[in-house]
């Protein structure tokens, strides 16, 4: 059972297994009969950017079954395209070296994430992806090459075909397996993005599926385009397509690098390996550059928003601010005005609160206002009420508009509720717990229009009548 348990670990499920394996074949034998250029070889190593992708993604210990899966779909696609038994054997196992390089270097430099619209993230991954991996499995090219006597003059062409695989082909399987793709593919206005991958498309056909007119500039406005509309998800996409299209049709004789060097295959695959290099360090830094805007942008929002919480909440109890409650009084007197509803104010103070200071000290008296505080935040949750700190030990509770079971109900719920708090209070003779008086103002538009200051006023004389009757009571002017 455990050894059932060690291998279940290090095995992916058999379905992605075998759907990942097809994808890499499928991939690769795609790749090495539309792209392959001088000598045979291809101009893109397409199965090694979505491997790699692969691996970037899937859990470490799945790693060493996804490495023999890439080892086994190339060796069938060398053989099925017909490469040379010599090819058969060293190609995949440079191709092994780069992959486990690659991935030993971005654990190592970049971690556990691989967002490449960050832009740390992003120069990490070209530099060790695009430039140093690449250029290690060259060197190892080169020398299995030489051992067989074949031309090592293509290297640089074979350098591209490497890095062009890992930063057009890769950015896009990590795009597609993030959680970033499904905000992409429920983004909305669908006609609009319709309308701009035609326009990119279309385009990009156009320019590589013809040989008389040197229009590759209008290449790069749909591709930024794609950028800026889509961010790093849209344009990695639009990179690959751009790819894909560019030395598809090159390698077969189309496109403006004809117009340039019309005699020399190995030349215009070259310098459409370039063109494509530049088009890719432009569109993953870009990318890049707006999301950190984008983000930027959010946390300067999310800053003014916890300013403007701050600004109208008392720092000690966490209750609205005096500035809050005027604001509210404001706004629902004007619509209790409107809509002829009732508004309720209670006012309250905490009985004894100077001699309660005086007895436990000030740090006491500020847990003391919190405890009485939180009881308050739990009256007054309707959209147009408002708990807020009055001033001092004075609390109050605007209900807009008035419950229907009655001011003076809801406040001695409140009253007695802070009393069940039990907090001592030996200043507090008559109950020896710390209680609070309650004045409630109670007002009706439809007898006269209601304005904040009637309301404070009224309340602030229950108020005082509560604490000249005994204090720990309610008082309600209705």
């Amino acid at each position: 059972m455990l050894s059932r348990v060690r291998l279940h670990s290090f095995l992916p499920p058999l379905d992605e297994a075998a759907a990942i394996t097809i994808v890499v074949a499928g991939v690769e034998i795609l790749g090495l009969l539309l792209f392959r250029g001088v000598h045979g070889q291809p101009t893109i190593r397409l199965a090694n950017g979505v491997l790699l992708g692969i691996l970037l993604t899937s859990r470490r210990s799945h790693g060493p079954a996804y490495f023999a899966y890439g080892v086994i779909t190339n060796v069938i696609a060398a053989y099925l395209v017909g490469f040379p038994l010599r090819f058969i054997v060293s190609d995949p196992l440079v191709n092994l070296l780069e992959l486990g390089l690659a991935l030993a270097l971005l654990h190592r430099f970049v971690g556990e994430s691989y967002d490449l619209s960050q832009p740390r993230i992003l120069a990490r991954f070209f530099v060790i992806a695009a430039v140093l991996v690449p250029a290690a499995s060259t060197l190892l090219h080169a020398v299995a090459f030489a051992m067989h006597g074949d031309n090592t003059t293509f290297l640089l062409g074979l350098f591209l075909a490497h890095a062009l695989a890992i930063i057009t082909v890769t950015p896009v399987i990590l795009a597609l397996r993030s959680p970033t793709y499904a905000r992409f593919a429920k983004q909305p206005r669908p006609l609009l993005s319709v309308s701009v991958w035609a326009l990119f498309l279309v385009t990009t056909i156009l320019v590589f599926a013809q040989c008389r007119y040197h229009f590759l500039f209008l290449v790069y406005p749909p591709l930024v385009f794609m950028v800026c509309l889509r961010g790093l998800v849209g344009g990695s996409l639009a990179l690959f397509f751009t790819t894909f299209i560019a030395i598809g049709f090159t390698v077969h004789g189309f496109g403006p690098m004809v117009l340039d060097v019309p005699g020399s295959t190995s030349f215009r695959i070259l310098m459409v390996q370039m063109f494509v290099s530049v088009a890719a360090f432009l569109v993953l830094p870009l990318s890049a550059i707006l999301a950190e805007r984008d983000r930027a942008a959010l946390e300067l929002e999310r800053s003014r928003e916890q300013l403007a919480e701050l600004a109208r909440t008392d720092a000690l109890t966490g209750l609205a601010n005096r500035r809050q409650l005027d604001e509210t009084l404001e706004r629902e007197c004007r619509r209790a005005n409107r809509s002829d509803a009732a508004l309720s104010l209670l006012l309250l103070d905490v009985d004894h609160f100077k001699a309660f200071n005086d007895q436990y000290g000030h740090r006491a008296g500020d847990e003391c206002l919190r405890a009485v505080s939180d009881v308050v935040k739990t009256f007054g949750r309707r959209p147009g009420d408002v708990a807020a700190r009055y001033g001092g030990e004075e609390l109050a509770v605007l209900l807009a508009p008035a419950p229907d079971e009655g001011a003076w109900a809801q406040a001695e719920a409140l009253r007695q509720a802070v009393q069940d708090l039990g907090l001592p209070h030996a200043g507090n003779e008559a109950s020896g717990v710390v209680t609070v008086s309650v004045g409630v103002a109670t007002v009706h538009p439809q007898n006269l229009p209601v304005t904040p200051r009637m309301l404070i006023e009224r309340a602030d004389e229950m108020l005082y009548a509560a604490k000249r009757q005994g204090r720990n009571r309610v008082m309600a002017s209705l």
